[in-house]
């Protein structure tokens, strides 16, 4: 019994259909011109908000990664003593909270360039910044955010630019979060871990 070789392809009516012979025909450079156009007109089109939240890919794996260790030392505790047990405790700790943390940053400062229009609004990006400011409260990790016409409090704050004040806005007062900051409690006493930096209302005098 001699076995066929099934052609390309059918029709919806059952007609076989044969692959082009590009390199044998006469208008294969224009074919292949054609399917190039087609391929660039679909890499062209506007990206979707799923395409704009794979931009943080990098990001999203690294936090996956940090995330897996942690559950290789939960895994470790079983085998080691107590003192050793806890010393991988604070380790993993730290670990997580320190890479969850730059995350944060992140996607905070994107957060804030959608507030103010300099980025389109991503829901996706929105979401993500609250799933990881959820995780760092988990951790017992406390987000300093500063309220922008506060007085700001230099325990936890450190400024880093100023700006001339108004009628509007009173000299040595908060004009703009650049960046968040981060404090820990253990036991009675908070550790500051990141200081959150403001730009700050200065008199005109005062300001370069």
């Amino acid at each position: 019994m001699t076995n066929t070789i099934p052609s390309y392809g059918s029709d919806n009516d059952g007609n076989t259909q044969t692959k082009p012979d590009l390199d044998n025909n006469p208008n294969a450079e224009a074919v292949r011109t054609t399917v190039s156009d087609n391929e660039t007109s679909q890499s062209t089109k506007k990206k979707s908000p799923a395409d704009a939240f794979l931009e943080l890919k990098d990001v999203v794996n690294t936090m996956r990664a940090e995330l897996y260790d942690l559950k290789e030392y939960s895994s470790a505790l079983i085998e080691l003593s107590d003192q050793q047990k806890m010393s991988y405790k604070k380790e993993g700790r730290i670990e997580g909270i320190d890479s969850l943390s730059r995350i944060h940053q992140l996607l905070f400062r994107k957060v804030a360039n959608m507030d103010m229009g300099k980025e389109e609004n991503n829901s996706y990006i929105r979401q993500l910044y609250d799933n990881v400011e959820g995780e760092l409260k988990g951790l017992g990790v406390t987000v300093i955010f500063p309220k922008i016409s506060d007085i700001p409090t230099y325990e936890d704050m450190v400024a880093v630019g100023s700006t001339k004040s108004s009628i509007m806005h009173k000299p040595n007062t908060i004009s703009k979060v650049e960046a968040c900051g981060y404090s820990i409690r253990n036991g009675d006493e908070i550790k500051i871990l990141r200081k959150a930096e403001v730009v700050v209302y200065r008199k005109s005098s005062e300001v370069k």
